[in-house]
């Protein structure tokens, strides 16, 4: 299993019309075994929903292998315990346990 995930709340792969022209976001190609948890909440007036669901497509296309977007009803621009307690059971499925 591997030793190295990534977690990520309210944030979104810039779209292209954000990058300078010469600049191009990739995936390496070790890291699209890496596990992705993405949680999102569906009334972020900051970082809109949609903006997440683009992201997680954009890096599934870039070969990305696992990438889970979870979304929380009623949550903003913040976190929320559920999502805590989300976070912690992904870490624990992903991560291996201490020898």
């Amino acid at each position: 299993r591997s030793r190295l995930a990534v977690s990520t709340t309210n944030a979104r792969v810039p779209p292209p019309a954000d990058l300078p022209k010469d600049h191009a976001f990739t995936l390496a190609e070790a890291a699209r075994a890496t596990p992705v948890a993405h949680f999102h909440g569906k009334d972020d007036p900051t970082v809109r929903l949609e903006w997440a669901r683009q992201s997680q497509q954009k890096l599934l296309d870039l070969g990305a292998t696992t990438y889970t977007l979870t979304e929380y009803e009623g949550m903003g621009h913040s976190a929320c315990p559920e999502e805590f307690a989300d976070l912690a059971q992904w870490l624990q499925q992903v991560l291996p346990a201490e020898e």
